[in-house]
């Protein structure tokens, strides 16, 4: 069976409406929220019958995105060897970043950034946080 599917058919007794019930179960957290499917957990009652009618009750729990940064990119002007390039990257940070939380780039071997450089905005993205030092 897949690893990200949990099922609890061991206990035969009935479920009692208007109760919540709560369990606990320990799961991996994904380095990047997924991208081919909905960022959330099915819960289901009845999930290995055939007919949809058997099918008793069926949710969906949202779930926070992983805190990570996604939706990476990265472009450039120019790749011809030995030439100067503006590259251009963005970014989606999903969770709040502090004061002081500064973004950190490392190119591949070979690659030099200017000594003084200080990327801009790009057009159609907002300003940079202020610099409160």
């Amino acid at each position: 069976p897949p690893l990200n599917v949990l099922t609890v058919d061991y206990m035969q007794g009935a479920w009692t409406p208007g109760v919540k019930y709560g369990f606990a179960a320990k799961i991996r957290i994904p380095y990047v929220p997924p991208t081919g499917s909905a960022n959330q957990f099915t819960i289901e009652f009845g999930y290995n019958e055939i007919l949809n009618e058997n099918r008793l009750q069926a949710g969906v729990a949202d779930i926070p995105l992983v805190k990570s940064l996604i939706n990476g990119a990265v472009d450039y002007t120019t790749s011809i060897a030995n030439r100067s390039t503006t590259m251009t990257f963005s970014v989606r940070t999903v969770t709040f970043i502090p004061n002081g939380g500064g973004l950190f780039i490392t190119g591949p071997p070979n690659f030099r950034f200017d000594t003084y450089c200080q990327p801009k905005p790009l057009e159609g993205y907002p300003d940079f946080p202020a610099d409160i030092t």
